[in-house]
């Protein structure tokens, strides 16, 4: 019996260590699957840095080696000039290379390590390492490599792709005179170029810019180039030498060319061009604004109190009345000036300003014109301007200068000698009632309903208007 029961306690505690074995282990592998899930989340972080740096670096080497080695057109910002079969065959040559790749990837995992320090767990990692410091190993260590790489395997200076200054390539491509020529031309044509102008406004003549030279007086241009600093090699010497003259011989008329060749950029040969010397409204990119701002202050389709709002919202502050235009406004047609400024003509000839005396020729002729008074002389001299008052409209002298000019005398004489109103009413009206009746209605055939004499009547009507203001 005693056996028995031996045995049956024996069994008993076997079951109950189990169970404490079974619980001790139920307990462990909550914390180690607990560790574990934090394990797998720091390894997770860090492949996925890893993974974004490696995304982030396959963008941009797939966008440079989509970029367009075209120098067909030298306007753009940056101009990229290699041969690009050739880059593309090496690049291909170092994917499918297993020892080039196990160099590389070599070289990246020691980076790495460095960066992780003495401390190799994913928590370390994770704290030093980051996608910009990924991708700057990258960029430095893969670099480095694929320098070495190139350097050993293209011998040749004509083979190489790195490291090799522009103008040994360009001296390969235009190594004759004609050639060098024409590809100077274009640098001075389309490179540095960042606006374009309205050839239209360029032409333009003002009051004190009369005579409008592109180049000289209006638009004038600086263009500075550098070029890579050449030492040793005596034809990639003479080839910038070449370059220089051939750059400074493709400058337009009026242009200054400025060319350093001492540049510490081998790779790179800078174009800037200066335009000074230009109003505004010259700028093509203007035209736009323009266009739109004519629309909203100046559309028939709308109301004038719509315009005045639309005025407001631009100017943010008055109407824009008080701001010069910045473009010239159109040269008025003849019928135009004659319906605006003609009451004046009018004023000016009863004011004296404009008279019908002998032209001094000795012939005896008679013409309308205005007056010029010698100061030192007191003589006065007939400028013709037609023979008929009714043809002053047509002549080539009735611009809008001249009849600005007109007004602003009439005016200074409304503020002077003719300040008084009702004298200056009792003593021009008459006048211009004679020039209606005794010149411009004979002129016009006697006949008070044709469309031209109306046009003088109406005129007439306008300047006695002002005569009373």
């Amino acid at each position: 019996m005693l056996a028995n029961y031996s045995e049956v306690m024996l069994k008993l505690c076997q079951r109950r260590t189990e169970v404490e074995g079974s619980v001790f282990a139920a307990d462990m592998l909550k914390v180690l699957v607990s560790k574990e899930n934090i394990l797998r989340g720091r390894i997770e972080k860090f492949v996925s840095t890893i993974s974004d740096a490696i995304e982030e670096s396959d963008k941009q080497a797939g966008a440079l080696c989509k970029d367009e080695a075209n120098t067909g057109s030298l306007e753009g910002t940056v101009i990229r000039y290699y041969d690009q079969p050739k880059v593309k065959e090496f690049t291909q040559m170092m994917i499918h290379s297993k020892k080039n790749q196990e160099n590389i990837s070599t070289a990246v995992r020691e980076e790495i390590l460095k960066l992780i320090g003495s401390e190799k767990t994913f928590s370390r990692a994770n704290t030093a390492i980051n996608q910009d410091a990924l991708n700057d190993i990258f960029e430095k260590t893969v670099r480095e490599k694929v320098i070495s790489i190139h350097d050993n395997t293209l011998i040749e200076t004509s083979e190489k792709l790195i490291n090799r200054s522009i103008l040994e390539q360009l001296a390969e491509q235009y190594n004759s005179a004609d050639s060098l020529k024409l590809f100077a031309g274009k640098i001075m044509k389309e490179s540095g170029v960042m606006v374009k102008f309205n050839q239209t406004e360029l032409s333009l003549t003002v009051k004190n810019n009369t005579t409008t030279e592109v180049g000289k007086n209006v638009a004038k241009k600086v263009i500075l180039v550098s070029l890579p600093k050449v030492e040793g090699n005596e034809k990639v010497q003479k080839f910038s030498s070449d370059l220089k003259n051939a750059l400074v011989a493709a400058a337009d008329a009026g242009v200054k060319i400025l060319v350093d060749a001492s540049s510490d950029r081998k790779n790179e040969i800078t174009v800037m061009s200066l335009t000074y010397c230009l109003p505004l409204r010259t700028l093509d990119s203007l035209k736009f604004y323009k266009e739109r701002y004519d629309y909203l202050v100046d559309n028939p389709n709308m109301t004038a109190s719509q315009i005045r709002e639309n005025k407001v919202i631009l100017h943010s502050e008055g109407t824009g009345e008080q701001f010069p235009d910045l473009f010239l406004t159109p040269e008025k047609q003849k019928s135009q000036l004659r319906k605006e400024y003609m009451p004046w003509i009018m004023l000016g000839f009863a004011t004296g300003i404009i008279k019908n005396g002998d032209v001094m020729d000795g012939t005896g002729r008679k013409m309308f014109g205005t007056v010029e008074v010698d100061e030192d002389l007191g003589l006065e001299t007939l400028k013709p301007i037609a023979a008929k008052f009714s043809e002053i409209g047509l002549s080539e002298a009735f611009t809008e200068n001249f009849c600005e000019d007109v007004k602003a005398q009439v005016e200074e004489k409304f503020h002077g000698e003719f300040l008084h109103i009702e004298n200056r009413v009792t003593e021009l009206r008459p006048k211009i009632q004679q020039l209606l009746s005794g010149s411009i209605l004979p002129e016009t055939g006697n006949n008070q309903g044709s469309k031209e004499f109306l046009e003088f009547a109406e005129a007439a009507k306008k300047a006695i208007e002002i005569l009373k203001n």
